[in-house]
């Protein structure tokens, strides 16, 4: 039997379901309720949407009250469920980026690529089949474009930096961002506590970082005055204005210790290196902002997020040539 996972009601009509990615805290999609209508950001796994369903089922949602299924972005943690939830939610439209829709309408290359870098065996465990969606079901918004669930507007800005098939929701009714991988990642280990901030790292992971497009993307988050940054990975972050800082502090940081290692060779030998440096980076860093953390325990939490911006960092500077 699959293990329930976390369900936190924000409110303001909003819902935090843990997908049960690899581990429970990692990862998580929102249900979002507007006059009647819901619609699902992020869609996990095609493993994570039995979670949805019990949670619809006891609170008597019907599969065809699901208006959007909208994933930020097209990396397989943040769709890889999209088409079993598409064949589910019957009326629903799959709401994502104009650069990223072929690949859910047809996953053979988004998922060949995922199976290249993990294998087979792992790839399956993971993921599992990517079941593609009709075309004729798919709408990509334009940028600052509104979209209407039920009587309330949901509206979608590109957001660059960390892939070029991304963007964030802005959520007028509670004053919140959805942001996919933009702004950051703080997993619940590292959530503000009395008397404590959050922690947030950067992600600048392969194949499309792009330091000034994503600190561009996380300024545009921290303007206005938001009430809450909703992450993927994991749950509301509110003191935004120190976390935008603290990003943008990482990203220009994590290009410095690239460069550092520039002139190594491309690949294995650079990413080693890299990642080395940015092990240090961290623990320094959370010993410094959270020394009420017992870093060296937490840091193995961060160690696949450090090893991927590190192959990102690699791949940034081969792209530069």
């Amino acid at each position: 039997m699959q293990q329930r996972q976390p369900v936190t009601d924000l409110g303001h009509g909003i819902v935090c379901l843990d997908t049960g990615y690899i581990r429970s805290g990692l990862a998580c999609f929102y249900l979002i309720e507007g006059g009647g209508e819901y619609a699902v950001v992020e869609c996990g796994t095609r493993y994570s949407v039995a979670q949805l369903n019990d949670y619809m089922a006891e609170h008597g949602i019907s599969p065809e009250a699901v208006r959007y299924v909208i994933p930020t972005h097209v990396h397989l943690d943040h769709a890889g469920g999209a088409g079993v939830m598409m064949a589910q939610f019957p009326q629903a439209q799959l709401v994502v980026h104009g650069n990223g829709a072929r690949h859910l309408i047809d996953p053979t290359k988004l998922a060949a690529g995922a199976r290249a870098v993990y294998g087979d065996a792992r790839f399956d465990e993971l993921y599992g089949e990517i079941v593609p969606v009709d075309a004729a079901r798919v709408v990509s918004p334009a940028d600052g474009e509104v979209l209407l669930l039920g009587d309330r507007p949901l509206q979608f800005f590109d957001t660059p930096g960390h892939a070029n098939h991304h963007f964030c929701l802005w959520d007028e009714r509670s004053r919140s961002w959805f942001s996919g991988d933009v702004f950051g990642l703080r997993y619940p280990e590292f959530a503000a506590t009395d008397g404590q901030l959050d922690y947030l790292i950067t992600t600048t992971t392969p194949v499309q970082f792009d330091p000034a497009k994503l600190i561009a993307s996380v300024e545009l988050l921290a303007a206005n005055n938001p009430a809450q940054i909703l992450l993927t990975h994991y749950g509301a972050v509110s003191d935004v204005a120190r976390c935008a800082a603290l990003l943008c502090e990482q990203i220009n940081d994590h290009c410095a210790i690239a460069e550092r290692h520039a002139a190594l060779p491309a690949g294995a030998e650079r990413c080693a290196a890299i990642e080395a440096e940015l092990l240090s980076y961290f623990a320094g860093q959370i010993a410094d902002q959270r020394p009420d953390l017992d870093g060296a325990a937490l840091l193995p939490l961060l160690a696949m997020d450090i090893n991927l911006n590190a192959q990102g960092l690699d791949v940034w500077l081969a792209r530069r040539g």
